[in-house]
């Protein structure tokens, strides 16, 4: 996971093996998501990015966040 949706953006940490995550954003290229998980690897509604909001914005929220390369994500609806 990475602190941009870049290269060289620095590590910011790792994602758990098998962890559903919350797809946020993704880059202007596609190659990157902007991810938002519970540090245990789920989708916890605490996270607070279950529903849509007005605008876009930086996450502050209690859960993980960073961005991760889309070709090592398998999207997965429901």
């Amino acid at each position: 996971m990475r602190g941009g949706p870049f290269e060289a953006a620095p590590v910011t940490g790792g994602v758990p093996p098998g962890a559903r995550f919350f797809v946020c954003s993704r880059s202007i290229d596609q190659r990157w998501m902007g991810i938002v998980f519970d540090p245990a690897g789920g989708l916890a509604p605490e996270c607070g990015v279950s529903s849509p909001v007005a605008a876009r914005g930086e996450y502050r929220g209690p859960c993980r966040s960073g961005w991760v390369a889309s070709a090592a994500v398998r999207l997965v609806a429901g």
